[in-house]
């Protein structure tokens, strides 16, 4: 998987100046993109890809997010291609019928051939990865929770709370 994360640019975020950390560090940055990917469907390298999706709404939602082609869609009970006249791409993610009618319905109905993924991380997803990856470096050893004086902090409901809310508006999916 192609890094959109720079070992480099993560250690000044992280404001590390030595070299031993590098391999944990570089292990954090590719189990983040890979969590990240597989959570919310993004992609981290931009790759043509093939996807059978079930028919019956008003929507084909391909797996890898953004979508930013469709090469062909194909009915797979009648074997016809859908002309491209009559569908589009919204915001990125999804597939609608020009005259806004449903898609025929069908499980593994429909095979979409598309490019998904980015090409550039948008610099707003970066400084959410960027925050998720300080939050595992220095919360790194299993600890869930931490109190000092009075003060404590539960780093399990700061990982699934305002990180993901930002995440999610990145990928179009609401969670």
């Amino acid at each position: 998987m192609a890094s959109y994360l720079a070992l480099a640019e993560s250690k000044r975020y992280l404001r590390v100046g030595h070299a031993s950390d590098d391999v944990l560090i570089q292990s954090l940055i590719d189990g983040l993109e890979q969590w990240v990917t597989s959570k919310f469907s993004i992609g981290f390298s931009s790759v043509a890809q093939t996807d059978t999706l079930d028919g019956g709404g008003t929507n084909l939602r391909p797996y890898r997010q953004p979508v930013t082609s469709i090469t062909s869609i194909t009915d797979l009970v009648t074997d016809e291609a859908e002309s491209s006249d009559l569908y589009a791409l919204r915001a990125g993610s999804e597939i609608v019928r020009d005259d806004g009618s449903r898609w025929v319905r069908g499980r593994g109905r429909w095979s979409v051939v598309y490019v998904g993924g980015y090409t550039t991380v948008p610099a707003s997803l970066k400084n959410v990865l960027l925050s998720l990856l300080y939050r595992a470096y220095n919360n790194r050893g299993g600890v869930d929770s931490e109190s000092s004086e009075g003060y404590s902090v539960n780093w399990q409901a700061l990982m699934s709370s305002d990180m993901m809310a930002q995440i999610s508006d990145q990928s179009g999916m609401i969670f």
